[in-house]
């Protein structure tokens, strides 16, 4: 990506300002920019609050909208308030930062001022090949359509993930984590929330506490851990690394190919390991020790291979044989 030596002077620069007429509107600051990229950007995105929104195209340009709005009724207290959020832009060869930051927000404050805070929006259109790093202190995230590498943190929102073609790591305190496609390695976090998976190509490090984790198909490899929720899993035919799930507080559910070879060694602390049959599709299972029905189980599906381990220390292990969808 090449910047001209005026920077960002030499390209799109849009700042408005808007104070409602009427009161008890909302004011409203918005600054846009763009520039051109040649090559794969790296985009580096950090606000203190608010959304983060990104989307592609096949320009090869990208486009950056901030939209700030004040619901305080005072058009002189608004503008101050919109006038308060910083907004720090930097270019480093191939590296665009922004930074949104408030001090007047993230001080020490009383409840009766939350009035006062702004909603902040951002807002970016970037080539469809390009490195993202996104972070929101409260907001959600929405990343579209990448081929590059992502990484997204938020500490207060849902992340949404629809399409990456390359490594992808989420990580949240409080929200869920929805992925419907990756073709790479994928590390979700969540402290508080679930987190629900399309098919991953690569191998998947997921940990859920007080939530959920429901994995479409993982093709590379599984470490899931769940405190306080269920983890169901797809392995597909060609599934290759190792696996370990373990969820205390939740069922596993393994929703294996038949035709898979995979070596299974599962196990329940209160509860039972149990075949789920799916319409006439049964996994061939060859029984070394333990059982079904039993507390534990070790066995080979058809000629065994890749070894799968699970542990439920407060639910079931139910095994079913599906073949996962898009595997």
């Amino acid at each position: 990506m090449r910047i001209s030596r005026m920077g960002f002077r030499g390209f799109t620069f849009a700042f408005l300002l808007l104070l409602a007429a009427s009161a008890g509107l909302a004011r409203e600051r918005m600054e846009e920019r763009a520039f051109s990229a040649q090559g794969r950007p790296t985009l580096k995105i950090a606000t203190y609050r608010g959304t983060i929104t990104v989307e592609s195209s096949e320009e090869s340009v990208v486009r950056v909208k901030i939209t700030a709005t004040s619901g305080l009724e005072d058009n002189e207290a608004a503008a101050r308030a919109l006038a308060r959020l910083q907004l720090d832009w930097r270019q480093e060869g191939d590296t665009l930062t922004l930074r949104a930051s408030n001090p007047a927000e993230t001080r020490v404050r009383f409840v009766w001022q939350d009035e006062g805070r702004l909603e902040v929006g951002i807002t970016l259109m970037v080539p469809r090949t390009c490195i993202l790093d996104l972070a929101s202190g409260d907001g959600g995230i929405r990343v579209g359509d990448i081929t590059g590498k992502v990484a997204v943190k938020t500490g207060l929102g849902t992340i949404f993930c629809r399409h990456v073609d390359g490594p992808l790591t989420a990580q949240n305190d409080e929200g869920d984590i929805i992925v419907s496609a990756c073709t790479g390695d994928v590390e979700l976090k969540t402290r508080r929330g679930i987190i629900r998976t399309g098919p991953i190509g690569g191998r998947a490090t997921v940990t859920a506490v007080n939530g959920d984790i429901d994995l479409l198909s993982v093709a590379g490899g599984l470490d899931a851990r769940a405190d306080g929720g269920d983890i169901t899993a797809g392995i597909p035919r060609k599934f290759s690394g190792k696996a370990s799930l373990q969820a205390s507080g939740g069922d596993i559910n393994l929703k294996i190919d038949p035709s898979a070879n995979v070596d299974l060694t599962v196990s329940s602390l209160w509860g039972q390991v149990r075949m789920i049959p799916v319409g006439k599709l049964n996994l061939p299972l060859v029984t070394e020790s333990g059982g079904l029905g039993r507390r534990s189980l070790v066995a080979r599906v058809n000629a065994g291979g890749t070894v799968i381990s699970a542990h439920a220390s407060g639910g079931h292990v139910n095994l079913t044989g599906e073949v996962p969808p898009f595997s």
